[in-house]
């Protein structure tokens, strides 16, 4: 079915081609690919077994039952479940009978959607190897039997096996960066609906975000093919290409910090910050954390470092937007000097400096705190860490207050915060922002910060 998909496409781009205006089929053509679309489907349904039961068949395999025709057109979608062990693969798969071509398409498309490369998983990667070594055997029969399909076919066109093997998924990623696009590649392989995202192209699609010489430009724009292809539901659950993007992260991340020219890296930092707080949800605190946990140490700490710059600019701009203290820079560039040891950042913002914010170039998608009672609408907050030290900065002159963490008010990941919540609580001590232009109070703060945090 996919061939007469790509066919009615081809048919299409000419029909196209040979208008001076694409309105005239605009009609006729939505309902050929709404055709095409349901003839793919109905081709990949094909492909799941139906009124089976999968328990009953691996008993009846046990016990060495005759099966039916459906029954053995099923054995594949059973072979990787807990209950068949990995004695018993050997066999299912001589139950099965290869002279059909459905049986042999069928072991094929099983075998991609369940790949795993992870070795800790040995029963799951057992069985995979065992189902490898059967296709290849009916592959690499001279001749080749008519039931080698066009796809496994396929799979030996560019030189190198891009479906068997221990570097079959680094030979896709390759061919991936050659077709220029993921579903250009997926078009050119002729895959059928049901493998888009399947287990295997995933594995293969992380070895891309991963290898060294893709560019940022081409690694971002596979990314928001995928995003935008992916078919999950606003919160990304459901999401096909979920186990993807933590390697596109840890790939696109070190790339973009690795940039020596910051007019061409800033832009894609500020995506690297959209994008993935977006995908894999804020890192520093809530639920979504886990998602980070699969992006390598370095890149989860590059982006911690942005998310903290980030926040601190924004801070101060809206500082210097609201005009409330004349001396800004003065606590900017102190806090600056800090930023590598800042761990934890939270912004709390009133309604209008909030309106501020999302209008100025530093405003991400990132969450952020609204200031409730006690506060003006032009007043902000900005609390953060270091070591085990919870620090708030205020605007408007307010003073900055330190607390141990075991002891500091809830501030980060607060969504509503009234001002008396963070000012009654005691606090090891504060500093008013005075003597500026003589670095009076950055020094006070410098010489505590070294005694309670041993950084300079």
């Amino acid at each position: 079915m996919s061939n007469l998909h790509q066919a009615i496409r081809l048919l299409h781009a000419n029909l196209q081609r040979a208008l001076d205006t694409d309105d005239a089929w605009d009609v006729n053509m939505t309902r050929i690919e709404d055709i095409a679309r349901k003839l793919a489907e109905k081709a990949d349904r094909q492909m799941q077994p139906e009124g089976i039961d999968g328990e009953q068949l691996l008993q009846k395999i046990r016990e060495h039952k005759e099966l039916t025709y459906r029954e053995k057109r099923a054995i594949p979608f059973v072979l990787f479940r807990d209950t068949c062990s990995t004695r018993l693969v050997p066999a299912c798969l001589k139950a099965m009978d290869f002279e059909h071509t459905g049986q042999v398409r069928r072991l094929f498309y099983a075998y991609l959607s369940e790949y795993e490369e992870d070795k800790q998983k040995q029963s799951h990667r057992k069985k995979l190897d065992v189902v490898e070594a059967v296709l290849q055997s009916y592959f690499q029969k001279t001749p080749q039997p008519p039931y080698v399909n066009r796809l496994l076919a396929m799979g030996y066109r560019y030189g190198k096996p891009l479906f068997f093997g221990p570097a079959s998924t680094t030979s896709m990623a390759a061919m991936m960066i050659k077709c220029k696009s993921v579903h250009a590649c997926y078009e050119t392989l002729g895959l059928p609906r049901g493998l888009y995202g399947c287990a295997y192209l995933r594995e293969a699609l992380r070895k891309f975000f991963l290898l060294p010489q893709v560019s940022v430009a081409m690694r971002f724009r596979f990314l928001d093919e995928l995003v935008a292809r992916a078919g999950g539901g606003a919160e990304h659950s459901g999401d096909v290409y979920a186990d993807v993007y933590p390697a596109a992260a840890t790939g696109l991340i070190l790339g973009v910090d690795a940039m020596k020219i910051a007019a061409k890296k800033q832009p894609y930092k500020k995506k690297c910050l959209d994008l993935f707080y977006d995908l894999l949800g804020d890192p520093r605190f809530g639920p979504k954390t886990i998602r980070w946990e699969s992006v390598s140490k370095k890149a989860r700490g590059i982006f911690l470092s942005w998310l903290a710059e980030n926040d601190l600019n924004l801070f101060f701009r809206i500082i210097e937007k609201t005009a409330v203290d004349a001396m800004w820079s003065y606590r900017k560039s102190f806090w600056e000097h800090y930023l590598p040891y800042i761990s934890n950042t939270w912004v709390f913002f009133g309604r209008e400096a909030a309106f501020l914010a999302q209008e100025t170039e530093e405003y991400h998608k990132s969450a952020y705190g609204l200031l409730g009672k006690g506060c003006t609408t032009d007043q902000s907050a900005f609390a953060f860490q270091i070591g085990p030290y919870v620090f708030v900065e205020w605007s408007h002159n307010g003073s900055l207050r330190v607390w141990r963490a075991a002891d500091a008010p809830d501030v980060f990941g607060v969504r509503e915060v009234d001002k008396a919540e963070i000012v009654s609580t005691p606090c090891e001590t504060y500093w008013r922002h005075a003597g500026k232009e003589n670095y009076r109070w950055q020094s006070h703060v410098s010489l505590w910060l070294y005694q309670h945090c041993k950084i300079q």
